[in-house]
């Protein structure tokens, strides 16, 4: 977990478990379709899926594996998201370092089925380093030409901007 993060947060340990709890209750909150993850083509009724991938280590991203909820696909199912949500949570990859280039491979990968609208929501608490490397550039230009519309949350423990989030908030645009 990043520095930013590892302070107390209300009653969470964290800010990252703070956050997943943010998460858990929106998607409790949403019309989800209630399509599974692994129905891969998009199912006539009305509703969204969501899709989770963690990103920040160098290494690479994650998203839930087989036998776990929706199996890192996108899914309309709420169990399948609570699962993945419950997956995210025990496998923390977060570093004070954050690279997104895998996790922009595997949101490929999740969308390459997806004929609704498609967004993707990145939320971070640092710079991303590998924000002007080419190839994530060229995966960036490829989410585009699928349409997905992209929008980035910077999260802060604080409302000042210090350096580093300062930073974080530029590689975001």
């Amino acid at each position: 977990i990043s520095t930013s993060m590892q302070g107390v947060f209300g009653r969470h340990p964290n800010g990252y478990y703070a956050m997943v709890e943010k998460i858990r209750d929106w998607v409790k909150g949403i019309p989800l379709s209630g399509t599974p993850g692994k129905q891969f083509k998009d199912s006539p009724t009305q509703g969204v899926r969501v899709g989770i991938v963690q990103f920040a280590a160098e290494a690479g991203a994650i998203k839930s594996p087989n036998g776990v909820g929706s199996e890192g696909h996108v899914t309309g199912d709420l169990d399948e998201l609570l699962m993945d949500l419950d997956y995210h949570e025990k496998n923390i990859v977060g570093t004070d370092r954050a690279f997104i280039n895998s996790a922009l491979d595997l949101t490929k990968g999740m969308f390459a089925s997806v004929t609704r609208k498609r967004i993707l929501l990145v939320l971070t608490d640092s710079e991303l380093k590998d924000a002007a490397a080419t190839s994530t550039v060229a995966n960036l230009r490829t989410l585009l030409g699928m349409q997905v519309q992209t929008f980035g949350l910077l999260l802060r423990p604080t409302a000042a901007f210090d350096p580093a989030t300062s930073m974080a908030r530029e590689a975001l645009k």
